[in-house]
């Protein structure tokens, strides 16, 4: 087949069937070091993807070292890369967000601020992608008494 006629067939057939040429989730990830760790989290749902046998995700790592969820919920690149890191036109599928660890420790954080904090970044997703989730991870507790 004609290198040119095949691509034109690949294209029209792209138009028709979505699911052909999907295109993996657009995945959004506030995070810190522990988020950082190994090249981050990127290279791990890329596995689990093809493991599962879905296409690539397309995800941005907005993760920042030593920083809790409210550096990502008030600092204006951290907001600005919600309508700012995807092609024009397309959404957010998932928001990761990922605490420090004391911040959700009435101890050393402030769970009350953690918890508007992660409600802040989602509604601000979800102004530019109403249909976006959230996924909210705590990397590790600490226990009672832990420095």
């Amino acid at each position: 087949m004609h290198p040119v006629l095949g691509l034109r067939r690949v294209a029209v057939l792209c138009a028709f069937s979505a699911a052909l040429c999907a295109q993996g989730k657009n995945v959004l990830v506030y995070g810190n070091s522990l988020s950082l760790f190994h090249g981050g989290v990127a290279p791990v749902l890329t596995a689990l993807a093809a493991e599962a046998g879905l296409p690539p995700p397309v995800i941005v790592e907005r993760s920042v070292t030593g920083v809790a969820l409210h550096y990502h919920a008030t600092d204006p690149a951290q907001v600005a890369a919600i309508t700012t890191a995807l092609p024009a036109g397309q959404q957010w599928d998932v928001v990761i967000l990922q605490g420090i660890s004391h911040e959700t420790t009435t101890t050393l954080g402030n769970p009350a601020q953690f918890l508007a904090d992660a409600t802040t970044i989602l509604g601000n997703v979800r102004a530019h992608s109403p249909a976006a989730t959230a996924l909210v991870f705590q990397t590790y507790a600490r226990g009672q008494g832990h420095s």
